[in-house]
């Protein structure tokens, strides 16, 4: 059962999710393609200052502002004649059959651990979720689902705007508890209960922690290893983050930790794990450098610390780092030396933590090296699950994914299962239990809704949810496309579309299309099932394509540093231009029918899309934007760790290099906008309500008058979630439909 973990952010949710990976040199304009973008601003419509009183999320004339500007969002959306038909059809869904599991994380939702099994689960009394868990069977079925917490009950009645984020689980034979991390008001901050499993009560002087950042660990029952800055007087980094770790006995306040390891002064977070089964004893305490780097310490049962040796820094990121009972598995993200043995960026290795063996090149082997064509696209998110003593991947060659099981066998590993994934599906490995050898898999795809299932050592398998579907799978057809880039880079795109048409008739190259991207901090654009918000769009006729640009994590490392910082960052940007220009180019579709979406760091795209190429978009949605690359390391507490992303402009040669694509500083008034949607929430922690603000009030001041903001209470940097912000979600569809569908 994993840890407490942090919530991935969308903007970052993978290879480095939050904490991007550090260049430490400023490439110079020379180290890539002609960087000159399509628009440049000339005079700036107001001076850039003028616009910072609108960055404080709480500052009470910023939210007015932000309000009237939303009302005025509102009222033109609801005037459009598409929006009412859209609401209605997405809370029928909402209404209708058994809603999707879910969790602010993007993580696992289903997870096994010894004898139980855990779910989370938004209904429509319930939308901030249910925890529960039922018996797992000797026959491999299970029992009755017992309710361990209701998120809205207890954000009612501790007053707060929770969301269950994760948990971890213990057994022994007297007791059953779970730790529970509940994110507070969709920030990086949580609080944390410990539930009797028995009793379904929180327990009375349990390990329950107040607001902060935390990671919690099990050690045993009665000792968790944690970091935190839930109190006052804990150490941070120099990102807030908590920066030491501590052994925490039961019955004593968490002030009297004991710490037992301090990160460097430079250290970006400090981040508790545990290791094996619950109960052993073994924890991992993770570091995360500037230098996109991972130090790595083991906890023993004995309460001694050692670093983890023979295992390179470059890793790849996660929140939940996978361990079988006595091996800590990790993914290079170069090619790196283990003994006398070279292996590729991409390989798996493993680190057995209970050896005492004193050479630490013993200790570790390669579980898995890829093979020329091999990708492990998920490794970062559900590409990747450790059971008792076996290692679960999936890997895609040539466009096929094949999900491979592989165990110990002697001193090495060896691949005992490999199982292809049906056509234009994709598998997603939720959890595995260190109890056994069983796996929790998700079976989905862009049109296919998720079946969840545990499969047993022996290949039995249960399922424990099948969701209902949103629009009619069988009707659209999946093409996977490719396209050249502007200095010849071949990009792939994904494209959704409707059985029904026909290259022959009136509609050909004016098909309605949404382009949908991410491309930053090593993320593979997931392509999980589409949202339930995208069925109306579907089902009047709407295609989606999916651009796999650089700076995601789709062809590995190198693909994401092709676009890391302020000069190599243009590749992204033109990779998402040429898969736009190859849609209208084949004929496919035309600039006022084509709109474009992306959230977070996709929403950064957005607003470069809008001010690079706004000939191309007859409207763009940008969701949890950044778009002042000048101050985005001072708008949001999380800004310093995007550093190594895009570089730091408190340098000026590097000011000026992110000048020429920051969204908010190319604003112009002679130019001719497409249709421009920004949404974000009031709350969000990760990149903040004032660049969304900024941009739209920069561009209604150049005279823009389809430019919007739409700004929302709850869902914090998640707010794009259909059951908690049903009302934004249907706007944001209608919107696009009016201004792209004829």
């Amino acid at each position: 059962m994993k840890s407490i973990c942090l919530v991935v952010l969308i903007l970052s949710g993978s290879a480095w999710s939050r904490f991007g990976p550090h260049d430490p040199s400023t490439p110079s304009a020379g180290d890539g393609p002609d960087q000159t973008p399509f628009l440049t601003t000339r005079d700036p419509v107001k001076l850039d200052e003028e616009y910072e009183w609108l960055e404080q999320a709480l500052d009470p004339e910023a939210l007015v502002w932000a309000h009237n500007e939303t009302q005025r969002t509102v009222d033109y959306i609801e005037s459009l004649p598409p929006t009412e038909l859209v609401m209605n059809q997405i809370l029928d869904l909402i209404d209708g059959g058994p809603p999707p599991t879910w969790s602010i994380t993007g993580r696992s939702t289903f997870s096994i651990s010894d004898n139980r099994a855990f779910r989370v689960r938004a209904t429509n009394e319930n939308p901030k979720g249910l925890l529960e868990s039922a018996l797992r069977h000797s026959n491999g079925s299970l029992g009755e689902w017992q309710r361990l917490l209701d998120v809205d009950d207890i954000s009612r009645t501790d007053g707060g705007d929770f969301v269950f984020r994760s948990g971890a689980s213990i057994n022994t034979e007297d007791a059953s508890r779970y730790l529970v991390s509940l994110a507070a008001e969709m920030t990086s901050a949580v609080e944390v209960r410990e539930i009797d499993m028995i009793t379904g009560e929180i327990v009375p002087g349990g390990f329950n922690v107040g607001r902060g950042i935390t990671f919690l660990a099990w050690l045993d029952m009665d000792h968790v290893l944690i970091s935190t800055t839930a109190d006052p007087n804990s150490p941070r980094t120099v990102t807030g983050y908590p920066a030491a770790w501590s052994i925490w006995e039961r019955g004593t306040p968490l002030s009297e930790a004991k710490e037992i390891h301090r990160a460097a002064d430079d250290a970006i977070a400090a981040f508790a794990l545990s290791l094996g089964k619950s109960g052993d004893g073994y924890g991992l305490l993770m570091e995360a450098t500037p230098s996109f780097g991972l130090k790595l310490r083991v906890l023993s049962p004995d309460g001694m610390t050692k670093a983890v040796e023979g295992v390179p820094e470059r890793l790849v990121f996660r929140f939940d780092m996978v361990s079988t009972a006595k091996h800590l598995i990790v993914a290079t993200s170069e090619e790196t030396k283990i003994a006398n043995l070279t292996v590729p960026e991409g390989s798996i290795l493993a680190y057995d933590f209970t050896s005492c063996v004193a050479v630490e090149d013993d200790r570790v082997s390669a579980v898995w090296t890829p093979e020329p064509g091999d990708l492990s696209l998920y490794i970062a998110d559900h590409g990747l699950a450790a059971s008792r003593s076996q290692v679960h991947l999936t890997v895609t060659k040539y466009g096929v994914e094949r999900r491979l099981v592989v165990e110990r066998i002697g001193r090495g590993w060896q691949v005992v299962e490999s199982i292809e994934t049906p056509e234009g599906g994709l598998v997603l490995l939720e959890s595995g239990d260190r109890f056994s050898n069983d796996l929790v898999v998700m079976d989905t795809g862009l049109v296919t809704a998720p079946v969840v299932s545990i499969i047993g050592e022996d290949s039995s398998r249960v399922t424990l949810h099948e969701q209902a579907e949103f629009f009619a799978g069988e009707d659209f057809v999946l093409q996977t496309l490719e396209t050249t880039s502007k200095d010849g880079t071949v990009i792939e795109y994904i494209l959704v579309s409707p059985r029904s048409f026909d290259s022959h008739n009136s509609t050909a190259g004016k098909r309605p299309v949404l382009l949908h991207g991410y491309g930053g901090f090593g993320r593979t654009l997931p392509t999980t099932y589409l949202d339930l918000h995208l069925a109306p769009w579907l089902e009047a006729g709407g295609s989606i394509a999916y651009a796999f640009i650089r700076g995601g994590g789709e062809r590995g490392a190198s693909w994401h540093e092709a676009a890391v910082g302020p000069v190599r960052r243009q590749n992204s940007f033109d990779d998402f231009i040429a898969v736009a220009e190859a849609l209208i180019s084949d004929g496919f579709t035309s600039p006022d029918n084509m709109g474009a979406y992306g959230v977070s760091n996709g929403g950064l795209l957005m607003g470069v899309m809008a001010t690079q190429r706004p000939d191309l978009f007859g409207a763009i949605i940008c969701d949890a934007p950044v778009l002042d690359m000048l101050r985005f390391p001072i708008m949001s507490g999380e800004g310093p760790a995007w550093l190594g992303e895009f570089g730091d402009p408190s340098d000026p040669e590097v000011a000026e290099l992110l000048r020429r694509w920051s969204p908010f500083h190319n604003v112009r008034e002679d130019v001719d906008y497409p249709a421009f949607l920004a949404t974000v929430a009031t709350g969000d922690s990760t990149t903040g309500p004032g660049h969304p603000r900024k941009m739209v009030a920069r561009m209604r001041d150049a005279g823009i008058e389809n430019a919007y903001l739409y700004e929302v209470d709850e869902g914090g940097h998640a707010l794009l979630n259909s059951y908690l912000n049903p009302e934004l979600m249907a706007h944001r569809t209608a919107f696009l439909m009016h201004h792209l569908m004829n």
